[in-house]
């Protein structure tokens, strides 16, 4: 009893050290620019602004793709309630400090008291956690939401059920990922056994909401649309000649000018017509090349989850692929590499943690314990399906974190006893 307290005393004073971390790092960045894809969220959104309108408008049918209308209208929100966006990183500290709450829970629930108290540790501990709130991208929002749906299925009270399905549909805005998030709730409520009315509570109105949300851009632009409009784009970058399963490779059929499938050469088509162009050619060369398709899982998987410092690359717009082509040195490449793992340090232990925990408690894989590992699985496949880039992997670190803490808590127990 004495030791869970100064446990817990541990967790308050690191989640403490945490915010105060991150309330300094928003005041030094406030006003600092965007780049890469967060370039592009804030332009859709100031585009709708100035139209005074919500995302996806009439004036985006011929844009490349439609990219997370959730994301960019809340985007849109802060420009009429502040006329700036540079106060997002303040939201998304809150969603982050929700979201190391939420992990307790979820350790708490599925685990013990100790693995909640270790896993929050863990998170309060993970570099990417504190520069994360910088980036006004995706990552954060979606799963703030997902999680949050994921937690009030977990209580399995049918109002909370109910509000589940609408957090799981406003994230379904932002990330089709969260589908799996639903998949997750469900595989929990038979493995608990519950009435069939939860399973009725979650899932129709989870489709009612999405189908309701793509009436209404119908009605508003002619196409029914209720998330991203990506799967053409991304599946071409990884489905040619030169694509090697990573972005910075694949997205050269997007980009180059000589392409017949470059985004300057189809200005002519709308959204629709050019996500229907790169399907079809994607799904031809992969008929014609499975091999060669199926060989970049052997990089994408890897490269995936090997390193956790894609936040600050965001920040300073310092692409370390990108850089690492450009130099010409082998010692300052080497500098570079070096510089990255000692970035990632604390992320490889939490790996070396999360595999320990994974062999110690191989027996409890099956159990309700696996079931986010089960997510996990499933998250990673789907990804992989794609081009990738580490920071993709953003929306399994929770589960590492808590298998990981539940690894520590057998580690601390085992030294407990002797």
């Amino acid at each position: 009893m004495h030791s869970m307290k100064r446990l817990r005393s541990a967790t308050i004073a690191v989640s403490c050290f945490f915010i105060v971390i991150q309330v300094i790092l928003l005041f030094v960045f406030l006003h600092a620019p965007q780049h890469s894809d967060q370039i592009v969220h804030i332009r859709l959104a100031t585009g709708a602004f100035n139209e005074g309108t919500l995302y996806p408008s009439v004036s985006n049918l011929y844009d490349s793709y439609f990219l997370a209308p959730g994301l960019i209208n809340f985007l849109v929100l802060q420009l009429k309630l502040f006329g700036t966006v540079d106060y997002n990183g303040f939201f998304q500290l809150l969603m982050n400090v929700a979201m190391l709450y939420e992990v307790f829970y979820i350790a708490k629930k599925l685990f013990s008291e100790k693995t909640a108290y270790l896993a929050a540790i863990l998170y309060c501990l993970t570099y990417s956690n504190y520069m994360g709130i910088l980036v006004f991208g995706t990552e954060i929002p979606f799963l703030f939401l997902a999680l949050t749906g994921l937690c009030l299925c977990l209580t399995l009270m049918w109002y909370y059920i109910l509000l589940a399905a609408f957090f799981f549909a406003l994230s379904n805005t932002i990330r089709p990922l969260v589908i799996l998030f639903v998949i997750l709730a469900v595989a929990y409520f038979v493995w608990k056994r519950v009435n069939w009315r939860l399973y009725v509570l979650l899932i129709v109105p989870f489709l009612m909401f999405n189908w309701g949300y793509g009436k209404f851009n119908e009605a508003r632009i002619g196409h029914f649309v209720n998330q991203s409009t990506t799967g053409g784009t991304n599946l071409i970058q990884t489905a040619h000649d030169r694509a090697d399963g990573t972005t910075a490779k694949g997205s050269v059929i997007v980009l180059e000018k000589s392409s017949p499938y470059a985004y300057d050469n189809n200005r002519d088509k709308t959204f629709y017509e050019k996500d229907e162009m790169w399907k079809k050619a994607g799904m031809e060369w992969i008929k014609e090349h499975p091999g060669k398709y199926c060989l970049q899982f052997f990089k994408k998987i890897p490269y995936l989850y090997a390193d956790d410092a894609w936040p600050e690359r965001l920040v300073f717009n310092s692409g370390f692929s990108k850089s690492m082509d450009k130099e010409t040195d082998g010692n300052t490449k080497i500098r570079m590499v070096i510089v990255l793992i000692l970035k990632n340090l604390q992320y490889y232990a939490l790996l070396m943690l999360f595999v320990y925990s994974l062999f110690v408690y191989r027996k409890e894989i099956i159990r309700e314990k696996g079931l986010l590992l089960l997510y996990m699985i499933l998250g990673t496949g789907a990804t992989v399906l794609f081009p990738v880039m580490p920071r993709y992997h953003y929306p399994f670190m929770f589960v590492i974190t808590i298998w990981a803490a539940y690894g520590m808590e057998y580690i601390i127990n085992k030294y407990s006893r002797n």
